[in-house]
């Protein structure tokens, strides 16, 4: 066999296992995806636009959710229920996989804590980058 067979042939080789490991990849992604937008359903049904801070941390109390409360943007905290962790998309570590509970609010920045009253805005999936260079 020639030099330049054994050379092609390795390259055919290696540019299909390349492309069976980028289909399995994005297969993957793709099922966990859709993992993840049943969990934020799942929230979003029991949660509504227009509920209190309180009622909201209750409901995730009962679920035995653990969350935090993060500044994202604006003025107010959000809540966060990380549902997983996903491979970095650049200078990262890791990218958290979370439930996101958007509040209308402000919060007392001497406390760090949100206001019971706040209101509910949305429940989303976010996905945010962690651990970065």
């Amino acid at each position: 066999m020639k030099p330049g067979n054994i050379i092609i042939g390795i390259v055919l080789i290696i540019a299909l296992a390349w492309t069976v490991r980028h289909y399995w990849e994005a297969h993957s992604r793709t099922k966990r995806d859709a993992q993840y937008q049943a969990v934020v359903r799942s929230y979003a049904d029991e949660i509504k636009p227009g509920m209190t801070r309180s009622d909201v941390e209750e409901i995730l109390r009962r679920r035995n959710a653990s969350f935090q409360q993060v500044k994202l943007a604006g003025d107010g905290l959000e809540d966060l229920i990380l549902i997983g962790r996903e491979d970095p998309t650049g200078f990262c570590i890791w990218n958290d996989v979370d439930v996101r509970i958007h509040f209308n609010s402000s919060y007392d920045k001497t406390d760090a804590k949100g206001f019971p009253t706040d209101k509910v805005e949305y429940v989303k999936l976010f996905e945010w980058p962690r651990e970065c260079l």
